[in-house]
């Protein structure tokens, strides 16, 4: 417990600074290119963030927070931090077709919003992946997991598929063609399509080889299985992580 008090106490020192300081750094890079969303040091608050999840995730494991508690803090906090983020985009003029990140106020408060956020859904969906709610077992749904395979390679890709995109709406100098709606729907779409195919003809037989001409430990091996068999909740994953 003393331990863990010490981890919290320095947790919350780090993440107190990286709250207060990160907003103020993104506001003073920020410019018409949105130079502070790229830049790490403005996006630390984020990550800390994240180490704070981690930190809750541990104490569950140990006994130290009851689940139900950090089910109901994860809630609550996704909950206000989604109004705010709302209430923030509506005063900058969400509405009227202004560019959110263009506003010096979404530069300061909009990225540790949405980092709150993401990070409470990301909690509640470990905490729960198992569970028989509604939402649980929809998240478990084939296409959605298929999804959540590809991920990354979505997530490498993204930025340069909107820009091609972008690009090719630009050219075409129709009406129909501003970007816009249509801009997101067919970037999404082909970066889907594209990390499917990555997935299916690249990655997949990599992996394969991989596994056959590298073998896994039989150790190694068994330790990743029981992993995998905890993850399903935080209890069991946590102490399954300190047997390895």
């Amino acid at each position: 417990w003393r331990d863990w008090s010490s981890d919290v106490c320095s947790s919350d020192l780090v993440s107190g600074l990286a709250v207060f300081i990160c907003p103020i750094l993104r506001v003073l890079v920020h410019d018409s290119k949105y130079a502070e969303c790229f830049i790490f040091f403005c996006r630390f608050d984020t990550l800390m963030i994240g180490s704070l999840l981690a930190l809750l995730f541990a104490a569950c494991g140990s006994g130290k927070i009851g689940r139900s508690s950090l089910t109901f803090g994860l809630s609550g906090a996704a909950v206000v931090s989604c109004l705010c983020f709302i209430a923030l985009c509506l005063q900058i003029g969400l509405l009227d077709h202004i560019e959110i990140r263009s506003a010096l106020s979404f530069a300061a408060f909009g990225y540790t919003l949405l980092g709150i956020f993401f990070a409470c859904i990301v909690g509640l969906c470990c905490l729960h992946a198992g569970s028989k709610l509604f939402w649980a077992k929809m998240l478990r749904a084939r296409p959605l997991v298929y999804i959540g395979t590809i991920s990354y390679t979505m997530y490498l890709i993204h930025i340069p598929v909107w820009v091609a995109c972008y690009r090719l709406f630009s050219a075409l100098d129709r009406s129909w063609a501003t970007p816009g709606a249509w801009l997101g729907f067919i970037s999404a779409a082909s970066t889907t399509v594209l990390a499917g195919i990555s997935w299916r003809y690249f990655e997949k037989p990599l992996l394969r080889y991989k596994d056959a001409v590298f073998a896994t430990p039989q150790a190694s091996q068994e330790s990743e299985n029981a992993l995998l068999a905890a993850s399903s909740s935080p209890v069991s994953l946590m102490r399954a992580v300190d047997d390895v």
